[in-house]
């Protein structure tokens, strides 16, 4: 047996018109790759998001965070 991977969730409120815009995107982007559903879109924008904060973080501080390596 595969041992079971965990994986966290995290329920967010957003503003309304935030995930109007982030459904109205998911529904008309055609192009190849694009998000399948809202859950998707959000975490692609915060992966995309995610390494720049990193490193601004990182240089005020000094050094990233063992998880963030």
């Amino acid at each position: 047996m595969t041992p079971e991977r965990k994986t966290v969730m995290i329920s967010a409120r957003l503003p309304a018109d935030l995930v109007a815009r982030v459904d109205f995107v998911t529904r008309n982007d055609i192009s190849p790759g694009a998000a399948r559903n809202r859950s998707a879109a959000l975490q692609t924008a915060l992966e995309n998001w995610l390494p720049g904060r990193e490193n601004d973080v990182g240089k005020v501080l000094g050094t990233a965070s063992k998880k963030a390596r």
